[in-house]
């Protein structure tokens, strides 16, 4: 007789072995998402305030302290920026912004803008200037009473 290799030999599982095997592991699957789930809801437990009163008192404490220390901070750090010259910083800013370019057409312009006078012109950009436009609020010649029918 010839030795059989046992390693070279296929063996196939009979279909109630496969089927008892399937229930296991569905068994095991639900097992594990059952004990996931479990996990999940420890965190999800709302705290008991009345036994955790003082507890809760002393987180409210905390958290007070810390807006009050916030607020302390920040009325601290807007009295330094009005005593140091805020206002200048916000200038300087805007002035490192313009180009020497832009600089001397926004002089060339508003130098023109003398020069033309107070007539009814348009200014180069279509609006009236601030003189017309001033001119134009004068209310002098409105009548503020109610006219009545007889009159």
């Amino acid at each position: 007789m010839e030795k059989v290799n046992d390693e070279a030999t296929v063996s196939f599982d009979d279909k109630k072995n496969r089927k008892k095997v399937l229930k296991r592991t569905s068994r095991q699957l639900h097992a594990q998402r059952v004990e996931r789930n479990e996990e999940k809801r420890k965190g999800m437990v709302l705290p008991d305030p009345i036994k955790d009163r003082e507890r809760e008192r002393n987180l409210v404490r905390l958290a007070t302290k810390g807006v009050v220390q916030l607020f302390d901070a920040v009325t601290e750090r807007q009295i330094k920026l009005r005593v140091t010259g805020a206002p200048s910083l916000s200038k300087k800013r805007r002035l490192r912004g313009v180009s020497p370019e832009s600089f001397k057409r926004r002089l060339a312009e508003s130098v023109k803008d003398k020069w033309h006078g107070s007539g009814d012109e348009m200014s180069q950009n279509g609006f009236k200037k601030e003189s017309d436009a001033n001119s134009d609020l004068d209310t002098s010649e409105i009548k503020t009473e109610p006219e009545s029918e007889s009159e």
